[in-house]
Parts: C-alpha cells; structure tokens; sequence
C-alpha cells in the first residue's frame, strides 16, 4: 500500500463517516477538514458539531502526522489523548485542524494539534497525543 496523504485521512472507516478531508500539508504539519453535518451535532438543530466527533477528528489527524513523519503506513495504537476544549464550534460550520508529530523515538510517537472553525487564533480545542508505534509496515503486506 503506497502512503498517499490525500488517502491517509480515509485508512479508519470511522474517518469516511465524519468526512474528513485532507486538505494541505503545511511544513511538517497536516491540515484536515471536517464538513459540517447534521449527524453529529451535539444537540438536534443546535448546529455545533460534539465534542465527540471533534475528538474522533482530532485522534485521527494526530495519527496521520505520524504517518506523514514515518514515511510509511505503520500500525499505531493511541496511548494518550488529551483534549483541552476551550469553546464551543461555531453552529453549521466546518471544523479544520493543523496537526503535527512533535517527537518520534522507535516505539512511541508524541503529537499536537489545534481544531478550529473559520479564524485558526480562535481554536475549539488543543490536544497532545502519544502513539504506540508497531514494528510492521502496512506498506509491506507483513502481518496480514
């Protein structure tokens, strides 16, 4: 399996169900959007996306920074997340996140990352992550 960034956001089936979106590399970071949807609103016609799902977003973006720091499609495993929500999405918009790996060592990776909804110097949330990184490539069919 040939890492392609653009595809790295839809590896979790979970992933296609929030709609995430590759957007752009920025330096080291990753940018990924998730469209506004009404299935996961966090009160039925509030139009604020749940924390839930931003957490969902959050996990997955942090991993694909890893995956974009490795250089290649590896098992990971969360170890940790930590999410600091700082206010609430703004009703009927879509959520976008920078995200990054801070550290790799040969087992764990450490991430961070930042959500927001239309001005990045407003976030909703900010979280660090820690991986657990397995020793098999997905790019090499091993383990299968």
């Amino acid at each position: 399996m040939a890492m392609d960034l653009k595809e790295i956001v839809f590896f979790i089936p979970h992933a296609k169900k929030l709609g995430l979106r590759f957007v752009e590399t920025d330096g080291d970071a990753m940018i990924v959007e998730m469209p506004f949807q009404e299935a996961i609103v966090a009160r039925k016609g509030s139009g604020i996306i749940a924390n839930g799902a931003v957490t969902t977003m959050m996990d997955t973006a942090l991993g694909a920074a890893v995956f974009k720091r490795l250089g290649e499609m590896r098992k990971l495993a969360t170890l940790d997340l930590r999410m600091d929500f700082l206010r609430p999405c703004l009703p009927n918009h879509t959520v976008y996140s920078r995200t990054e790996c801070i550290r790799l060592t040969r087992e764990v990776a450490f991430a961070r990352g930042v959500a927001w909804c239309d001005d990045p110097e407003k976030p909703v949330a900010q979280s660090m992550a820690a991986f657990s990184i397995a020793e098999i490539s997905l790019d090499s069919g091993a383990g299968k």
